[in-house]
């Protein structure tokens, strides 16, 4: 088992700025039991090309932990559609929750100058888990008040804990724009 910890700079993400070279990250897609989130929050362009990329959520932080019990931690901003969708969710889920989702954690490589993956599904695929518990209580929370860091678009604190289900799945983790391997994130048996 192996931690990755990436903390990721929200107004990068919201508005790239290709000379700022910090990190940044998306989900670029969710699934809660049975309530998708929408990609509603529409970011200029994509580092890697030109066309506009839809986020669910904007990350300030996330904590992948690799392996056959592994875990993922999110922590970004999501739009009041989204932050009205996770308030209703956290306070009527029970039991086991399945999460889908997709993500991607961007670098910048100073020796190619140019931004990475630094983490994300392999080939995009969507990963599936389920939503972490601490004593009981679902890892899912949303500010109720705008968050005032990034005040255009409207934005609402939001975080996540997911258990990886056990099935065969992985995250790439680059550490470079040409150095990268497969982690395994789900049983592997």
């Amino acid at each position: 088992m192996r931690t990755f910890d990436w903390s990721c700079d929200v107004r990068q993400g919201y508005d790239l700025t290709p000379g700022a070279q910090t990190v940044f990250g998306y989900i670029t897609a969710m699934t809660i039991a049975d309530t998708e989130l929408l990609p509603d929050q529409t970011i200029a362009k994509d580092p890697m090309g030109s066309s506009p990329v839809g986020a669910v959520a904007v990350l300030s932080e996330v904590i992948l932990v690799t392996g056959p019990t592994g875990s993922l931690r999110f922590q970004g901003r999501v739009s009041l559609a989204n932050q009205q969708s996770i308030d209703a969710l956290a306070v009527s889920i029970q039991g086991e929750v399945p999460v889908a989702f997709t993500f991607d954690v961007y670098d910048y490589d100073a020796l190619t100058k140019r931004y990475f993956k630094s983490a994300t599904s392999v080939d995009a695929t969507t990963l599936h888990g389920t939503l972490a518990e601490s004593q009981g209580v679902p890892a899912l929370s949303v500010g109720s008040e705008p968050s005032d860091d990034v005040q255009s678009p409207l934005n609402y604190v939001f975080a996540i804990g997911i258990n990886a289900k056990p099935e065969d799945q992985a995250v790439i983790v680059a550490f470079t724009a040409t150095n990268s391997a497969p982690f395994p994130w789900g049983d592997q048996s």
